[in-house]
């Protein structure tokens, strides 16, 4: 009883927020410190996009949304902390380290800490962590682990993009159904995640791809009963990924975690939907 007076002293509810995957989270206050953090719950059934990213029959939290919960929580802390007009402008050194999997009707509650706050005069550098219990197989909880970490700035400044040029070098076309694609090349996609048009070149040293992709709206219905508008593209950056994933498998190089990012750079706002073009280069 003393253990739940405890956690009842040091948890609230978050109120007001326009963040998709925040809504009836709580907020962590850490005993003694002036470090933050929050607990969100993921649930199979509410966050309907995980019945379309699963592999050997658990549902994964996608990397991308990883991305977008720290990003969302990056937002939070700055609203709450500094001033709601600052804008996210990097994802430095994400590690993701240990994957979010959730058995089909079963849900995850997880903990996004604030592990150290950097600020300037110019920006804000919010090192966060993702955590969640480890569980053995009778359900008895171990401990915790971390699963992911990041840093993520925020800043009054942001960027202007730059044009990108394609590569002086021969380039052969493909074209072919986008669910050809995915039936061969990506089965654990389904629908919702579905986004490649099955337009693409390859360089003939295969060092670049250029392909095409359309998120086709489809992000506003990920999360059951509201029409999700994230912080950056989850569908998106995924597109991305999966090109990447692509060029890797012509290379026939396959990976595993752990897998991450030094710097993503968040220059403007990802179209919904529409043709999108990606150059992705293997270095």
């Amino acid at each position: 009883q003393e253990q739940t007076m405890n956690q009842l002293m040091n948890t609230k509810m978050v109120e007001n927020l326009s963040l998709p995957h925040l809504h009836g989270c709580t907020e962590v206050i850490t005993e003694g410190s002036a470090l933050k953090g929050l607990r969100v719950h993921i649930d199979t059934q509410h966050h309907k996009y995980l019945h379309d990213h699963t592999f050997g029959g658990d549902c994964f939290v996608p990397a991308t949304q990883i991305i977008e919960l720290f990003c969302e929580t990056a937002k939070w802390l700055s609203t709450s902390l500094e001033s709601p007009h600052l804008e996210i402008s990097h994802v430095r050194n994400l590690n993701i380290e240990r994957a979010l999997a959730i058995e089909p009707g079963k849900a995850l509650t997880i903990e996004i800490g604030l592990t150290r706050q950097v600020k300037s005069d110019t920006e804000t550098i919010y090192e966060l962590a993702i955590t969640s219990d480890r569980v053995n197989k009778v359900g008895k909880i171990l401990g915790k682990r971390v699963n992911a970490s990041a840093r993520v700035i925020v800043t009054s400044r942001i960027q202007k993009p730059e044009s990108l040029l394609l590569p002086e070098m021969n380039f052969t076309q493909f074209s072919f159904p986008s669910n050809e694609f995915y039936r061969f090349y990506s089965p654990s996609h389904g629908v919702q995640f579905q986004s490649i048009t099955g337009n693409f070149s390859v360089s003939d040293n295969k060092e670049y791809i250029y392909g095409e992709y359309d998120c086709g709206a489809k992000e506003q219905d990920y999360i059951e009963g509201q029409q999700s508008i994230f912080m950056t593209s989850p569908l998106g950056y995924d597109s991305c990924l999966q090109y990447m994933v692509f060029l890797s498998r012509l290379q026939r190089v396959f990976g595993s975690l752990p897998v991450g990012a030094k710097d993503i750079t968040l220059l403007s706002k990802h179209p919904t939907e529409g043709p999108c073009r990606v150059l992705v280069r293997r270095v």
